[in-house]
């Protein structure tokens, strides 16, 4: 799969079913390997998150829960963070959402687990890029994703490697 100037997965639409599981799935791949270009050790893992990611320097882990969502007939990308029996977000340290344009491009929030902690369900409610709601400043490009700022929002929150 040849990676653009977006990061795009153009194979997403002609290898991938448009179903959830799959969308997700995309998603998944989607934030590994823009992580994996911009030098952050990967590993999935879906006990705490469906990705575990590693400090460029190796001293710090931290979990990811890859949330995904294509646009709606509402004009909304719609996550459900949590329902009963399956993945739970609040036991990541982050959470990104993935929004999954028709185009193929994924536009990233990259959200502490603290900002979102108690709510089930959450909603980019216009076009990503203009986006001016409660989670844009959490916005990022896969191109350029980076972990560095919403880590430190949480501080001692995520794990220490000893």
């Amino acid at each position: 799969m040849t990676i653009g100037n977006q990061l795009t997965l153009p194979g997403l639409k002609t290898h991938f079913s448009h179903n959830r599981k799959s969308v997700g799935m995309a998603g998944e791949i989607a934030i590994a390997l823009a992580l994996q270009e911009r030098g952050y050790p990967v590993a999935a893992n879906h006990k705490w998150g469906d990705l575990q990611v590693w400090t460029k320097d190796m001293k710090k882990t931290a979990y990811i829960e890859v949330k995904t969502a294509r646009r709606g007939k509402d004009g909304f990308y719609n996550f459900t963070l949590r329902k009963d029996g399956c993945t739970d977000h609040r036991n990541a340290d982050l959470i990104i959402l993935v929004c999954l344009l028709k185009t193929g491009d994924a536009i990233p929030f990259v959200v502490p687990v603290t900002v979102l902690y108690e709510q089930k369900k959450c909603s980019i409610t216009s076009d990503p890029w203009n986006y001016k709601g409660k989670l844009s400043p959490y916005r990022q490009n896969l191109k350029t994703l980076s972990l560095e700022k919403p880590l430190a929002e949480l501080g001692d929150f995520f794990d220490y490697i000893p």
